[in-house]
């Protein structure tokens, strides 16, 4: 496939939670970014794919130190309102 498709964004999905699983949370994220990214570019608002991104990425921003918390909540917080 060329370009975005939702393979593609899946794939990228799920390696970024292999990623996340295995310890390497950063370039987990990197994956699950892209995922979301890519899924924001296929799909209009409030697509289930979208929010599933988003509440990925909320709950590995919550993992991270502390200093991370408010990204997490803008995650969060932006999965509620399109959820």
């Amino acid at each position: 496939y060329k370009g975005d498709h939702t393979y593609i964004a899946n794939l990228l999905d799920d390696i970024g939670n292999i990623y996340v699983i295995s310890g390497n949370t950063e370039k987990g994220l990197r994956y699950l970014e892209d995922a979301l990214n890519m899924r924001q570019a296929l799909y209009k608002d409030n697509h289930p794919d979208i929010t599933d991104s988003l509440s990925k990425l909320g709950l590995v921003y919550e993992t991270l130190t502390y200093l991370e918390f408010n990204l997490a909540k803008q995650v969060f917080n932006t999965f509620l309102f399109t959820g």
